[in-house]
């Protein structure tokens, strides 16, 4: 097995980041009448996808592959912040739902 390029390593980071961000949000959209983490859910998710977005954009010349990945991370970041934004309109089940299929979103890699 070869090493892993830096890239990879960066791409894997970031989607460690983006399933921490899904897994806090979701404990924060359920834990009703508890205290809540002082960190607010569409900020992190904003701070995320910018992060992810800069980085696509920096690896794009030399790493395309890796680039898209981050970049449909980004997206999926994008997607939890709105999920934040209309918590108060969905069920919990709906919410914890669409949730997990935002974690989906590089999925459309495929179909190029």
């Amino acid at each position: 097995m070869g090493a892993l390029s830096a890239a990879f390593i960066v791409v894997v980071i970031f989607f460690v980041g983006l399933a921490w961000l899904n897994c806090h949000a979701i404990e924060c959209w359920e834990s009703v009448g508890q205290t809540r983490s002082g960190l607010k859910i569409h900020s992190v998710a904003g701070l995320l996808a910018l992060a992810g977005f800069l980085g696509a954009i920096v690896l794009f010349a030399l790493h395309s592959n890796e680039a898209a990945l981050i970049g449909v991370g980004a997206a999926s970041a994008i997607q939890l912040a709105l999920l934040d934004g209309t918590r108060d309109r969905l069920t919990p089940l709906a919410l914890r739902s669409a949730a997990d299929l935002v974690l989906l979103t590089p999925l459309v890699l495929l179909l190029r």
